[in-house]
Parts: structure tokens; sequence; C-alpha cells
């Protein structure tokens, strides 16, 4: 049963009654759940968006930020392992999409009913290109610097106000990916189904491949754009999640019903 009351999801998320199966969300560094906030008017009502609000940002601002990815899982797992009780997804964007990662290790380890696939969009969890120093030690003039070379050109990265605000964020979460090393020899039981961009200058293709050691079921996607495709591609991205979601719901239907005859 849905706990609304749950800090863990976004203050803004309605369950939909007719959904048949579940996404959960999670953000790159520097946002917050607010970044999936369109994606529950144009997922249809077959797909209830559930996106993971983490600590430190938006309705959580005051909250400390975690600084360890799979203690950060773990948490996340503990709050929504309720919530698996109908066919789910998992997408994750760069940072999310690392957090993702572990997030299906964890859920594996302990047993539980495991997503079909997890989607993990430009992320990867082998070494990306963040420069010659670790971002998160960065002064504001090398950040703004770094955020508009490889993130995306970011007009308010200029402005003061946004940098006491979000910069503080950003560096914590970079740190959290800085710190993160994977440790696993042993495939995923659910697949890894990945989008990327050539033009990504964080997570390039090569790197996004490298997950197919991680599991029997890898596939890629190209969308065009920075890193942050998602924001200005969203609606390319909701199409295929949608398209993808929806099918493995009829194949399990179809199955269903073969199972009922038997």
């Amino acid at each position: 049963m849905i706990t609304l009351k749950n800090k863990w999801l976004a203050s803004y998320y309605v369950p939909k009654a007719k959904a048949r199966a579940r996404l959960f969300c999670l953000p790159y560094a520097g946002s917050g759940a607010t970044l999936y906030r369109k994606w529950q008017s144009i997922f249809k009502e077959d797909i209830d968006v559930c996106p993971i609000q983490l600590p430190g940002r938006e309705n959580r601002l005051s909250e400390k930020q975690y600084t360890d990815v799979k203690n950060l899982a773990f948490e996340i797992y503990k709050q929504i392992s309720d919530l698996f009780d109908k066919p789910y997804f998992i997408f994750g964007h760069s940072m999310g999409g690392v957090i993702t990662y572990e997030l299906a290790r964890i859920i594996e380890e302990h047993g539980e009913i495991m997503p079909k696939w997890i989607y993990m969009s430009a992320s990867s969890v082998f070494s990306a290109n963040r420069g010659s120093k670790p971002v998160h030690t960065l002064d504001d003039k090398e950040l703004r610097y770094y955020l508009k070379k490889y993130i995306t050109d970011i007009p308010e990265a200029d402005n003061e106000i946004y940098q006491k605000i979000f910069f503080p964020l950003i560096r914590n979460d970079y740190q959290l990916i800085e710190n993160y090393y994977h440790c696993h020899e042993k495939q995923l039981s659910c697949g890894i189904h990945t989008f990327a961009s050539i033009s990504d200058k964080v997570f390039n293709t090569q790197l996004i491949e490298k997950m197919s050691f991680f599991t029997k079921d890898f596939q890629i996607k190209y969308i065009e754009g920075d890193h942050l495709f998602i924001t200005s591609k969203y609606d390319q991205v909701c199409n295929l999640i949608e398209e993808e979601i929806l099918k493995a719901c009829k194949v399990n239907d179809y199955r269903l019903n073969i199972d009922s005859i038997d």
C-alpha cells in the first residue's frame, strides 16, 4: 500500500489507481523530484510514475545529504520495498543511474521480486570524465566552468543566488559519486536498458556500453543532446519507456491467461 506521507516520494505524487506497473525515478546531481513532475501527465494511466525525493533538496532541503551511494540505495530500498506489489521498473539519469544500479543490487541481495529491467540514462558505474580535479573540490569559478563545459550551458550558473543555493548540493552529489566504486562481478538477474548521447561529455557511449557486462539483457538507445538530454528530450525518452513497459505488461497478461488455461 502506498503511504503518501512517505517523504522519500515527491510531495506532489498522486498514485494512479488503475496502474499496472510502477516506474520509480531518481534524479541527476543537483536536481530533485521536480525533474519528473511532467512525467506523471505524459505517461498513461497504466504506468504509475513514482519520483523519489532524495535528502538535501526541495522540500527536504534542510536534511543532511548522503555521501555513500550504497548507504543511500539501501535506505531507498527500505522506504519503497512495500511498493513492489506490482510490476515495477527503476529509472535514473547520470548520478540517479548509478544509484539505480546499486538499488537493484540491494533488492536482489534481499530476495525481493526484481524489476524486469532498470533504466540507466547517461550513466555508468565506470569512471566518467570529470576533468583534472574532483568536481566536489572545485571553487565556484571552477565549478561554473565545469558545468558549462561538460554538463550543459546553464545561464543560471553565473547567478550568485543560484550558486549559493545549488553549488553546495551539486558538490555533495559529486562527492557521492566520486567516492563510489563498484565491486560486483555477478550479473544482475534483471535487464539494464540504457539511454546515451554521442555528444555526452561526461559518460561517453563506450562507458555506457560496458554496462552490458552486468546483465544478459542489455539495450542501448541513442538520444540527441548534451549530458542533460533528459530535460530537452524528455518526451522522446518517456515515449520509448512507455512503449517498452506497456509491451511488457501485455506479455505478462498473455502468460497469465495461458497459465489459467493450464
